[in-house]
């Protein structure tokens, strides 16, 4: 237990070494307290209509305004931010789960089945995921299904080409060579010795990915094909808002807001990783 405590302290200490780090990891702890507490944070239900007047500005009793239905906009803002990181988590652990182990399987075995999963995600490269949820709205009707499985099939290819090239290079170092030697089983070598050094980029890649699925969520929930009615998304919020960008611009600037800021602090703790689990970073992880 104090040997875990001890590279927690290394852990914490590396990371308030870099501001951006610090700043991105404090931006996703509130987020993370929004999602745990948002029922007791919102005031209103999320599908509560007549709560005020209809387009009601930004006031007292509603920090956000009213939407055209008097719906709070701040309820749903707060509700909006589990649909997101929900469908945020869900789909980055997907695609690392599943891009992984192709990845390590085609930069390891550099042969016939190596090659055939780098042409099969090429394939998949070529393939816009605008389309492919598209495609699985027409097979199987909108919703959080249709959101995840687009951007499972767009991401895993990512996940897939990072862990071939990360491999590629691990296993020319001597170690891996030695444990060859001595007679070691492929997958005790995988296991020990070349998936603990692809873990620094595949981290880092971890959290940018989430922050792209976050703004894709909110796309295609905007082109009405995600995340359905009255359920609160950010994408919902933003096609609602723009039919009354000129009479009530808050519907669209709060929700735009609100991406924003989450991507951001997302962004900002990745790079913050990035920069940490560079060798070159002194006083980094790489110490633990």
């Amino acid at each position: 237990m104090n040997k875990i405590g001890r590279k927690i302290k290394k852990g914490w200490r590396a990371i308030t070494r870099s501001k951006k780090a610090t700043i991105g990891f404090f931006m996703i702890l509130i987020l993370i307290l929004i999602v745990i507490f948002a029922p007791w944070i919102a005031p209103y239900e999320v599908d509560e209509m007549n709560t005020g007047p209809v387009f009601s500005k930004p006031a007292q009793q509603h920090l956000m305004g009213t939407d055209h239905y008097g719906r709070d906009v701040f309820s749903r803002i707060i509700m909006g931010t589990r649909v997101s990181m929900r469908i945020g988590v869900v789909v980055t652990l997907l695609a690392v789960l599943i891009g992984v182990p192709l990845g390590l399987l085609a930069g390891y075995r550099n042969d016939l089945s190596g090659s055939f999963i780098m042409r099969t995600v090429d394939v998949m490269l070529c393939f816009p995921w605008v389309m492919a949820a598209l495609c699985v709205a027409a097979l199987i009707g909108g919703g959080e299904k249709v959101i995840i499985i687009s951007l499972v099939f767009a991401y895993v290819p990512t996940f897939v080409r990072l862990m071939q090239g990360v491999v590629l290079s691990v296993r020319e170092q001597e170690f891996v060579g030695a444990a060859l030697v001595t007679g070691e089983k492929q997958i005790s070598i995988i296991g020990r010795y070349i998936l603990p050094n692809c873990m620094a980029p595949l981290i880092v890649e971890a959290t940018l990915v989430m922050s792209f699925v976050i703004l894709d969520e909110a796309a295609i929930s905007y082109l009405g094909v995600g995340v359905q009615p009255p359920t609160p998304s950010w994408g919902v919020m933003l096609n609602e808002g723009s039919q009354y960008m000129w009479n009530a611009p808050y519907l669209s600037i709060f929700p735009g807001i609100a991406i924003a800021l989450t991507v951001l602090g997302i962004n900002l703790f990745g790079d913050g990783l990035r920069d940490i689990l560079d060798p070159r970073y002194m006083g980094g992880l790489r110490e633990l």
